[in-house]
């Protein structure tokens, strides 16, 4: 446990250095920061109707405008740059020489792509939290500062949402050590993207398809979802059969 601690704050320091930290924080306020100038301009469009709740729109509005292209997007950015720090470095070598086996080397480098992801997913809640009470202030007819907010069902979105995107990392983090080229990895991840646009809602079988999966979490009608919709499910089972999947194939394609 020593050695994996280790190895997580040592990838943890790399990670500080690169574009991926910066991303994970300007990644989280850009929804945020575009709604609110949106509500703060056009705000007599929102003012809500009688037994409306202004957070819930607004949480949602945020939600739906990060769903479809920027979270899948942000997943596929994450993992090519985390990744490309060895990349670019021509570091591979040298680290599999280090006394630290390819297991903690692989989880550890797959656990700082996770920690930035819930990251930005709560500095998301954060800005959106901040957003809504400066709004409140500015402009009190849209009714944030006398409404109350549903936090637990806040919280359960984003964990949800969260939990949608695995199947996407444990892919592009395969995909990210196997290509050197960064721009190569990043583009497989805009045509799956583009292909899950297309597909969602236009092909029954696009349930399945990992990068329609933060779409489904938004966009389901399905009220009656207790803890985890079916295709949050599926996610999970995706990340764990391909992150072992992938465990073999870097033990393999690195076993000097």
């Amino acid at each position: 446990m020593a050695t994996l601690g280790t190895v997580y704050q040592t990838e943890l320091i790399k990670s500080k250095n690169t574009f991926a930290l910066w991303l994970a924080c300007l990644g989280a306020g850009f929804m945020p920061a575009l709604m609110f100038v949106v509500y703060l301009t056009k705000w007599e469009t929102f003012v809500p109707q009688k037994g409306a709740n202004s957070w819930n729109q607004f949480s949602f509005a945020n939600f739906q405008g990060v769903s479809f292209f920027f979270i899948p997007f942000f997943v596929v950015l994450l993992c090519s740059l985390v990744m490309n720090i060895e990349h670019k470095s021509n570091t591979w070598k040298y680290l599999l020489t280090l006394p630290v086996s390819r297991l903690s080397i692989y989880v550890n480098k797959l656990s700082i792509i996770l920690t930035l992801t819930v990251l930005t997913y709560v500095l998301f809640i954060v800005f959106l939290l901040a957003a809504g009470v400066v709004l409140g202030i500015l402009r009190p007819k849209l009714g944030f500062l006398d409404q109350t907010l549903a936090l637990d069902g806040l919280l359960k979105l984003a964990f949800r949402s969260f939990v949608s995107t695995l199947a996407m990392l444990a892919i592009h983090y395969w995909l990210s050590i196997r290509l050197k080229n960064m721009i190569a990895a990043i583009g497989v991840g805009l045509i799956c993207i583009v292909t899950a646009t297309i597909l969602f809602k236009r092909w029954e079988y696009a349930i399945y398809y990992p990068y329609t999966f933060t779409m489904y979490t938004i966009f389901s009608s399905d009220k009656s979802v207790k803890v985890l919709a079916s295709h949050e499910l599926y996610s999970l089972g995706y990340f764990v059969v391909i992150t072992i999947a992938g465990y073999i194939d870097f033990s393999r394609f690195y076993k000097g």
